[in-house]
Parts: C-alpha cells; sequence; structure tokens
C-alpha cells in the first residue's frame, strides 16, 4: 500500500521554541558551589531567567545534572502546568514513536490499553502478537512491568516500559481474577490492525475502527466497500477505544458518509470558533450508527 506522508494530528504536541519556562529550585536543595559575586539578579525576560537557572545548574551543581535533562524535565513540568491532556511534549525517540504510531507500527507485545486506577488494563490483545501467545487477555490488569509498580502512573509512562527494541524481553506482572502472575514476553513489531468488518444477520455491516492512523481512511473505504458487494442494508461503525490520530483520516473517513459538513469546531484562545469543514462524494448506505 502506498504510504502517505505525514499529515494534521489531532492531538497537538509543543516544541522546546514554543514555551517560555519557569525552573523553581527547592530551598532543601543541595546549595550551588558558586561564589556569591558570581550569582546576580535576574531582571530580563523569563526565557532569560530560565537560561540562566539551567546554566547554573549544570555548571555548580552538585550532582552534574545535563543540560538535556534539565530541559526536558523543566517543560514537562511548564506542558504539565496547562492541565491540558491533548498538549504534550515529546523528546525526540518519543516522537519517533510517536510518528510510529500514526503508521500503526510498533516494537513492543501487540495489546490495546487503558488507564485504570488499579493498574493498566489490556482492552484488546492482537491475533499472532507475543501478548497473545503469552496468554494475555482483555480484562487483564498490568500491575507491575520489570517488578516495579505502574499502578496509578500514566499510560504514556506505562507504555513507555513496555516497548522496546526487537526480540528483547519485558517482564509484567498480570493481575487476573485477583490472582497475580508473572509472565516474561519478547518484543517484536507488531502491525497493529486498524480497521476490522463483520457482517451479521439480516444484513448488518460492522467496521470497528482502532485509530484515525495514516492508512485508515483507505483501510475503512475498502472494508466498506466489500461489505456493500455483500448487499448490506445497514452498517455499525465502532468508535470506541479510539483514541484519535490524523485529522485527514478522519475527514476523509467521514466523506464516506455524508456529503459535507462540519467535521470539528476548534476555538483559539480569544474564544474565536473556526470550524473545520469538508465535502465529498456521499456513500449511499441506507442506515449506520456510530459507537
Amino acid at each position: 500500500m502506498k504510504m502517505k506522508k505525514m499529515r494534521r494530528p489531532l492531538w497537538r504536541y509543543t516544541v522546546p521554541a514554543a514555551l517560555a519556562l519557569m525552573l523553581t529550585v527547592p530551598a532543601a536543595a543541595p546549595v550551588l558551589a558558586a561564589d556569591q559575586a558570581n550569582v546576580t539578579a535576574t531582571t530580563g525576560s523569563p526565557t532569560d531567567q530560565v537560561k540562566e537557572a539551567l546554566d547554573l545548574l549544570t555548571q555548580n551543581h552538585v550532582s552534574a545534572p545535563s543540560a538535556d535533562k534539565l530541559s526536558d524535565t523543566a517543560i514537562r513540568a511548564a506542558v504539565d502546568s496547562l492541565k491540558d491532556p491533548y498538549t504534550q511534549y515529546f523528546t525526540p525517540d518519543e516522537l519517533k514513536q510517536f510518528k510510529d504510531s500514526l503508521q500503526n507500527q510498533y516494537v513492543g507485545i501487540g495489546v490495546r490499553i487503558a488507564f485504570d486506577p488499579a493498574g493498566v488494563y489490556v482492552v484488546e490483545a492482537f491475533d499472532g502478537s507475543p501478548a497473545k501467545e503469552a496468554g494475555i487477555q482483555p480484562g487483564d490488569l498490568i500491575v507491575a512491568v520489570e517488578k516495579q509498580s505502574v499502578i496509578g502512573q500514566k499510560l504514556d509512562d506505562v507504555t513507555s516500559k513496555i516497548l522496546g527494541l526487537p526480540d528483547t524481553s519485558v517482564n509484567l506482572t498480570i493481575s487476573r481474577d485477583g490472582a497475580e502472575r508473572e509472565l516474561t514476553i519478547k518484543r517484536k513489531r507488531v502491525q497493529i490492525p486498524t480497521v476490522v468488518r463483520k457482517t451479521f444477520d439480516p444484513g448488518i455491516g460492522y467496521i470497528k475502527v482502532t485509530s484515525f492512523s495514516s492508512d485508515a481512511d483507505e483501510l475503512t473505504s475498502l472494508e466498506l466497500a466489500a461489505l456493500k458487494s455483500q448487499g448490506i442494508k445497514s452498517l455499525v461503525v465502532d468508535l470506541r477505544d479510539n483514541p484519535g490520530g490524523l485529522l485527514d483520516s478522519a475527514m476523509n473517513m467521514a466523506k464516506l458518509f455524508v456529503k459535507e459538513g462540519v467535521l470539528i469546531h476548534t476555538k483559539d484562545r480569544n474564544n474565536t470558533d473556526d470550524p473545520v469543514t469538508f465535502s465529498g462524494e456521499r456513500r449511499r448506505i441506507s442506515r449506520f450508527i456510530f459507537w
């Protein structure tokens, strides 16, 4: 299948140049080994303040922190302070993983997971995946990775612990029906199924879309054509547990069912509405339902 170029994501993410940062040094931290005469009060811009603080820490702090690590930590703190789940900061490695996810390619164990206060909830274990072969089932809770508890941790943090290099192994602690068991699973490259179709009598088609990846619109079109050739009279489109993806993919999918309209509304900080509209050929399905 022809690969597409990267398109606009439904998620937003930030880069360092877009941020004005503040770094707070706790009073209980080890003092800087700097001559007081060399420490001056900062009266410049917030960017100057951040640069001075980072320079002082990297040059004088007893732990000799790296500038990259401090910068990543400061940026994450600034982004987290927004309390916006749709704004994220990615390191180069995390950005690569994000791009891979849009192509639905991972090196991991082959599960779809969701957050749960008691651990990480397994929504699905994909056919032919290392997880499926190891016996992981939907409904299992991942409570520890490498024997370190992940209960209450962010989903992205747990995911980064499970992902890794091909042919390496990861140790998971699984809770099922109140009993825990440990599994050692070898990672491998997994192609996640984006679109799945089924048919139900009488004449009901079913399409499940797991993400708006780069090829989700093309795959949905192909599966829809296959269902129409079978003479379906109605269609169920299942978008449950779909975390999002590329705006263009979602828009092209909408064109399969609706001639024209507004896909989403966006508002900026001044509350100005900017609707995203679309138009295209309508596929004539007599009835469809979105879950």
